[in-house]
């Protein structure tokens, strides 16, 4: 029964994401929590229990050549953007736009699993179509990005700082309901989702030799990322949007409530950050392609802040991202076609046979039944993934 909870909550959060103007979502996830309340079920376990030890995973060579504006040096991962993202990014790898044809036409079944990896991190090709499309990008994208950024880390440069990404939802199931559980329940459902967050990876829950840790949250449909240095102690919200108001306003307390909850984490580890980060002032970075008007690219976004985000101090980091405008949408079209390719062709990716299969059988189609599927399959998309959703 609390698995079924769970289930039903992302679901529910994933179809706000996708159609945030439905207001039909809003009162199923109003409805569900007076129904789980009503039979004594207010707290939750983590849908997937991941109890059983921190999988080994393999580490080939990794080199996608699909990342050619990032300067990586002999597979080590020393992020440096050397270049703004052009048109020119796009034209370059032909196999890149083969997925991408693939990837919007559902021409095989939505329901197959296009990423799959050793800690069980799992992304369905109806899924995987919220980032080719033009539309917001559904949070199990972005934990499949999270779980292929983890997997990179293998390979960083020595002196490039430590990281580890979270996967979304570290407070949901109940962590921000004060006027339900008191601090210590609800901390117990923070720890839960850490583990679940970090696909039970028992270095990352005790944070052994991290600089940095990134926690992917949402605040409505927007997408953000809030990151905790555990080595010089700062916590930073990168956040696409350039909504104006007071931290606790804006994201309606929920990184004082993550920042409250990590130390707590972090004291009970004897970890020295847990004293550090008491008292340290929440801080957003301001950066120069921030947006007043976008409404479906903060997941994108997302994915490029924690791809090339190293603790850079003010205007240093540079994501390669033009000001709000008609180039910057030009470069959020590029990256959803670059991070579509780069998952499903990852090494991590224990499905990619199975996908270049699938592309292989959809090339070999006349162009005018290629263009027919794609026709039928935009002209559908938002009803298909509805009814996928539910």
């Amino acid at each position: 029964m609390m698995s079924t909870k769970v289930d039903t909550q992302n679901l529910i959060r994933t179809a706000k994401e996708i159609f945030p103007d439905d207001e039909l979502f809003e009162r199923y996830e109003d409805e569900l929590l007076v129904l789980f309340n009503e039979h004594g079920f207010g707290g939750s376990s983590v849908t997937r229990d991941l109890m059983d030890g921190s999988p080994e995973i393999p580490i080939p060579s990794f080199n996608l050549g699909i990342n050619q504006h990032i300067q990586c040096d002999d597979h080590q991962k020393t992020m440096k953007v050397k270049a703004p993202i052009t048109s020119s990014d796009d034209q370059v790898k032909p196999l890149r736009r083969e997925v991408h044809e693939w990837s919007l036409t559902a021409f095989d079944r939505p329901e197959d699993f296009v990423y799959a990896s050793e800690t069980g991190e799992t992304v369905t090709q109806a899924i995987i179509e919220t980032l080719v499309a033009t539309m917001n990008v559904d949070g199990r994208v972005i934990n499949g990005w999270v779980d292929v950024l983890n997997y990179e880390e293998v390979f960083r440069s020595p002196s490039s700082p430590q990281r580890f990404f979270f996967k979304t939802n570290i407070l949901a199931d109940g962590v921000t309901f004060y006027y339900m559980h008191d601090f210590n329940k609800r901390f117990e459902l923070f720890h839960r989702n850490l583990r679940w967050a970090a696909n039970n990876n028992e270095d990352a829950v005790n944070m052994k030799n991290l600089n940095m840790v990134f926690f992917p949250l949402s605040r409505g449909s927007q997408l953000y990322c809030v990151v905790l240095n555990l080595k010089t102690p700062s916590v930073e919200i990168i956040d696409s949007s350039a909504r104006d108001g007071q931290i606790d306003d804006v994201y309606d307390y929920d990184v004082s409530i993550l920042q409250t909850m990590m130390i707590r984490h972090l004291k009970l580890l004897a970890h020295c950050a847990g004293e550090l980060l008491e008292g340290v002032e929440q801080k957003r970075l301001e950066m120069t392609w921030r947006t007043k008007n976008d409404r479906i690219n903060s997941g994108v976004f997302l994915m490029r802040h924690m791809e090339t985000y190293m603790g850079e101090a003010g205007r240093r980091w540079n994501a390669g991202l033009d000001k709000e405008g008609q180039t910057q949408l030009r470069q959020l079209a590029i990256l959803r076609k670059k991070y579509t390719a780069k998952m499903v062709l990852s090494d991590n990716n224990k499905r990619k046979g199975f996908v270049e299969s699938y592309i292989a059988r959809f090339n070999a189609l006349d162009k005018a039944s290629r263009g027919q599927i794609a026709e039928r399959a935009d002209t559908t998309r938002r009803q298909r993934l509805r009814s996928i959703i539910f």
